[in-house]
């Protein structure tokens, strides 16, 4: 009997925590993002074999949100490697993917949206973009 109403305490425990997370207003639904993300796939990777392995947090970016995604597949050497793409993403509960790039072609075109910038902004960017990439673990090649 003390293990039954054990077991049914559980059962109201879990079913609380799935009522609080739906009517949460700042969850995120991963459904929607995760259809998106399958949308991108299939019209930017080629390869079939690849899997997307999970998401990092939300980050701001200059007046845009980003999520880092974790993407296996085969390199040309029939090695498996892990990628990072850079994915921007809607903002709100129901986040949708609305472009998406591999972490060496993100840091090129957003150290090319810095040239383009004033001199005066340029630094207080650079800052912030160098920031963005230590958060998300998007590493940086420095040229030498």
């Amino acid at each position: 009997m003390k293990q039954l109403f054990r077991m049914a305490a559980l059962g109201c425990m879990v079913l609380l925590v799935v009522m609080l997370a739906k009517l949460d207003p700042g969850a995120v639904v991963p459904d929607k993002r995760d259809q998106s993300l399958k949308r991108w796939m299939k019209a930017h990777i080629t390869d079939p074999k690849v899997e997307m392995m999970g998401f990092s947090e939300s980050r701001m970016l200059w007046d845009r949100t980003f999520q880092v995604g974790w993407i296996r597949g085969k390199n040309a050497h029939g090695v498996t490697v892990m990628t990072n793409y850079v994915f921007e993403v809607t903002t709100g509960q129901v986040q949708e993917i609305v472009d998406g790039w591999s972490s060496r072609d993100f840091i090129a075109l957003k150290q090319l949206e810095l040239q383009r910038m004033s001199p005066n902004l340029q630094g207080q960017k650079a800052g912030e973009l160098q920031r963005f990439c230590n958060e998300m673990g998007i590493p940086i090649e420095r040229e030498t």
